[in-house]
């Protein structure tokens, strides 16, 4: 990710960098179908104008991307599995994809990297920080360090998970730390919330390899 913006900043993709969330653990990943429509949203084309097929919708995908001014990079964060994200791949060779996914890249022609999960210290000002995002007034971290702890170490170390609970304390700025704690534990054991960690982030063919973010010769 970070890698990604770096290169968006040194312009290395005129063409646009494109993201699309396709919720892989979610109880509802993202389809195909509604993610062609994310990304045709993105290259001009409004709700109304989407048409229903989903190869229809690939066909516009792949024309529009033919026509862009420069390289873009698609930014897939988020897989259930990275054999289904083959559909979008621009078919022009000038473009990028990166996928993060906790699966594996195994099987794909992809540069595969798999990624620790983050430090004790760093989890717990990630979350802190997502919490108080946008409300300065935010208290709830500094009242309820030791729930605070407990959350980030529920996660495991996993940004997205992370951004998960702090996005539901933020919907509900009257729910304690705690509560929200106690929540997330009957949802685990109810439906697996929490997963193994170990994020992978793979970058698809040498038409999917993320150009190097350092100088040039």
């Amino acid at each position: 990710m970070a890698a990604a913006h770096l290169a968006k900043e040194r312009d290395r993709f005129p063409g646009g960098v494109f993201y699309v969330d396709l919720c892989g653990q979610e109880a509802e990943p993202l389809s195909d179908s509604r993610a062609f429509g994310v990304l045709l949203n993105y290259l001009g084309l409004h709700d109304l104008e989407l048409p229903e097929e989903p190869a229809a919708r690939r066909g516009h995908y792949q024309s529009l991307m033919r026509q862009r001014p420069g390289a873009a990079l698609v930014l897939l964060d988020n897989a259930a599995h990275v054999h289904g994200v083959e559909q979008l791949l621009p078919a022009d060779d000038r473009h990028r994809m990166l996928v993060t996914t906790r699966g594996s890249c195994d099987g794909l022609d992809a540069h595969g990297l798999v990624l620790g999960v983050l430090p004790d210290k760093v989890r717990v000002e990630l979350l802190t920080a997502l919490i108080c995002m946008g409300d300065p007034t935010e208290s709830r971290p500094d009242r309820e360090p030791e729930a605070l702890h407990q959350l980030a170490e529920m996660c495991g170390g996993v940004p997205g998970r992370i951004r998960q609970a702090a996005v539901r304390l933020r919907q509900n700025r009257a729910m304690p730390i705690a509560a929200c704690l106690a929540s997330l534990c009957e949802q685990r054991v109810a439906d697996d919330w929490l997963l193994p960690p170990g994020p992978a982030m793979g970058r698809l063919g040498d038409r999917g390899a993320v150009p190097p973010t350092g100088p040039g010769p």
